[in-house]
């Protein structure tokens, strides 16, 4: 050999040399093992021990056992097909240059720090891959796909940083991909949703925060779901035709654009659907159902509302399953009428509907309520008056409240007018219609405005007053909320004539109390003395002592104990005690009860309660009849009484003879202190005779029995 040609060869072998250094290099840095870790020898069934090699710390050397779960290291799948049947858990790392196959119901979870590169994997019937970490690329182009009965879910990241590689995401026929509420595939990834898969997401974006990647996105018709447990839109990546859409969030969902529906949807119980202006409408190969389970919602912002024919409002499908016990919302920015959609089981009712439009809401139908009618935004005008509306409720709008109680108001309607008049302290009068068999409980509220802020207190209350009417109506009124006031009603007297009511002062400008003191005390390690001093009484009822572990009287609780008032022109202390079972502050109102049917508070008087124990304080039942009052009685007395177990309960009245002459109670009541009142009546809704009666109480298998007297 010349001299050239040696030196030519030398120079040749050394850089050989160096670039099989750099690949050796390389490669131990891109495997750099760890004792513990496994790896494929060939193909074949994961369980398999003789296709494991283990890495002992130097070298590799044949497994003798098969990898643990959870696996805390890593596993290298060199080959291709391996089949596992069995599930683990990765901690540390899966490398996958091969193919994955899972089969046999199994799953395969990734932990949240677990290091996963993939090649392809393959999830079959019944078996599960689980991603709760992130799944990126390999060094070549990668796959993940779920065929027939397979479920991916993906809590975490797929992604792809490789700019000329791809990583494929695909859902074959009845294949199930469930996205996280932050799982996500991202980057240089395609998605395909074959026809018949399922698609689920939690995001809040739905398919838009899901699907984060660059590639290609295909669906051909798979059914989606999207169940999230906050606030949550469709996206608008989701496909334009669906076999059919499930919507299970309690906290909502709100559609991105129109749907064309081939077979089914469902709004399931507790989640409302806002349509916005979107539609879902019939598709090319299928003419869609749509339907709502037992207190699910829908929400539109249509003109033309919800209807159950034709291509008009937010669904157009062939079938219309609206819920008669399902709620019903309008909240459009332009003027909406409410359609002609139909509910079932029981024609044209709904559970609760609510009208939240600015520019107004028609009502074009004829309707009944079971629950609650909402007036929150807008005007609310009417083709036909509601069939039956049960409560009602607007605050803004038209300043009125009607507790719902199983009474229906039939051809209901309200309003609120401007009003100013030298008998009315508020500038407001209230108009309702209708008819109803019983009772209803009617609240008026209004703002400082509407008062000019006059100062309401307990020595000027608010009284309600009909316009057909100098005498105030018996009101419930709480100086706490001095801008509300409530009265119970058996009938509207407009209902037939053209009357209103509106607000003024309390004719009676006497205080019916002068406290001059109301204290608390804590008299022993869970005893609270509660003592109040009166400088005079007029028409008044009696005491109650309301108690929370709040300073808010709405959290109150009445303990049950009724005090009869002396109604002396003397100073006069009342006491009683209350028994707390933990430590902590205990807030005590006075509740002042008046004959016309005020109610005033007083307090909060404050015990601060240490060193008990740590127990759940309640109220003591005190059993059988705590008083009555007023007693004798004129035309109607409170009656207190206690229980001391769940029950049924029956009270009765009976003469001297022993005759019933009136059953007051007959119902199973909770354990607990209770008062109900008595119009001194017989059965026969005739006024009893001057004289004394016997009060009877059956219940938790005692009797107790009180005298009372009627004296007219």
């Amino acid at each position: 050999m010349k001299y050239s040609d040696y030196e030519t060869a030398k120079r040749t072998r050394i850089k050989w040399l160096v670039v099989m250094a750099i690949f050796t290099l390389a490669t131990i840095n891109l495997f750099s093992y760890n004792k513990g870790d496994y790896r494929t020898k060939w193909g074949g069934n994961f369980e398999d021990l003789g296709l494991w090699e283990y890495y002992n710390g130097s070298g590799w050397e044949n497994a003798t056992q098969l990898p643990s779960s959870p696996f805390a290291n890593t596993i290298y799948i060199n080959t291709q097909n391996i089949a596992i049947h069995t599930s683990i858990i990765i901690e540390g790392g899966l490398v996958i240059t091969g193919t994955l196959q899972l089969y046999s119901g199994i799953a395969v979870t990734i932990n949240k720090d677990a290091n996963c590169e993939i090649g392809t994997i393959q999830i079959y019937s019944a078996s599960k891959l689980i991603n709760n970490g992130k799944i990126k690329n390999g060094n070549t182009n990668s796959s993940i796909t779920v065929m027939d009965g397979g479920t991916l879910e993906n809590n975490g990241l797929i992604s792809n940083s490789y700019e000329s590689q791809n990583c494929q995401v695909t859902a074959n026929s009845n294949g199930i991909i469930i996205f996280g509420s932050q799982g996500s595939i991202t980057g240089n990834c395609s998605f395909t949703a074959n026809y018949g898969s399922t698609i689920a997401t939690s995001n809040p974006q739905g398919m838009d925060g899901s699907l984060t990647c660059s590639g290609t996105i295909i669906y051909n018709r798979p059914y989606l779901i999207f169940n999230g447990s906050e606030p949550q839109i469709t996206g608008s990546k989701i496909p334009e035709q669906v076999l059919g859409i499930d919507f299970n969030n309690p906290t909502g969902i709100s559609l991105s654009k129109n749907i064309k529906l081939v077979y089914t949807s469902l709004v399931h119980s507790g989640t409302t659907l806002y349509f916005g202006m979107s539609v879902i409408e019939e598709a090319w190969w299928g003419s869609g159902t749509f339907s709502m389970e037992d207190s699910s919602s829908i929400a539109t912002a249509n003109p033309d509302g919800f209807s159950s024919t034709g291509k008009t409002g937010s669904l157009q499908v062939g079938t219309r399953n609206y819920n008669s016990n399902g709620n019903y919302i309008f909240n459009g920015t332009v003027h909406q009428q409410t359609g002609d959609f139909n509910p079932a089981p029981n024609p044209y009712t709904v559970n609760d509907i609510i009208f939240d439009n600015l520019a107004g809401v028609t009502l074009t139908n004829p309707i009944t309520v079971v629950s609650t009618m909402e007036l929150l935004n807008g005007d609310l005008s009417y083709n036909i008056l509601p069939q039956g509306v049960d409560g009602y409720y607007s605050p803004d709008v038209q300043k009125v409240s009607i507790d719902k109680n199983g009474t229906l108001m039939y051809n209901f309607m309200a309003e609120s007018l401007p009003f100013q008049n030298n008998n009315a302290f508020v500038n407001r009068k209230w108009i309702l219609k209708g008819n109803f068999n019983g009772t209803k409980k009617i609240t008026f509220n209004w703002n400082e405005d509407e008062d000019n802020h006059f100062n309401w207190n307990v020595h000027n209350f608010p009284k309600v007053y009909s316009s057909n009417s100098d005498e105030p109506l018996v009101t419930i009124w709480n100086p706490a909320h001095p801008r509300k006031i409530s009265f119970i009603a058996l009938s509207f007297l407009n209902a037939k004539d053209d009357v209103f009511y509106y607000i003024g002062r309390g004719m009676d400008d006497t205080l019916p109390v002068t406290l001059s003191s109301f204290i608390a005390t804590q008299t022993s390690s869970s005893t609270v003395k509660l003592s109040w001093t009166t400088q005079s009484e007029t028409n008044v009822m009696g005491f109650n002592i309301l108690r929370s572990n709040q300073s808010n009287l709405d959290t109150a609780t009445s303990l049950g104990y009724f005090t009869p008032a002396t109604n002396t022109s003397q100073i006069r202390t009342y006491q009683c005690t209350d028994q707390v079972f933990a430590t902590g502050i205990y807030y005590y109102w006075l509740e002042v009860v008046d004959f016309n049917g005020t109610n005033s508070f007083y307090g909060p008087a404050i015990a601060d309660i240490q060193n008990i124990g740590n127990q759940t304080p309640s109220i003591p039942v005190k059993e059988g009849f705590h008083s009555i009052a007023p007693n004798p009685i004129d035309y109607e007395a409170r009656i207190f009484y206690g229980i001391p177990s769940k029950s049924p309960t029956l009270i009765q009245v009976y003469n001297l003879k022993g005759q019933k002459v009136r059953t007051i109670l007959n119902e199973t009541k909770d354990s607990g202190n209770f008062h109900l009142l008595w119009d001194a009546k017989d059965d026969q809704g005739s006024q009893l005779a001057n004289g004394n009666y016997i009060l009877r109480m059956d219940a938790s298998g005692k009797v107790w029995t009180k005298k009372i007297t009627i004296l007219h």
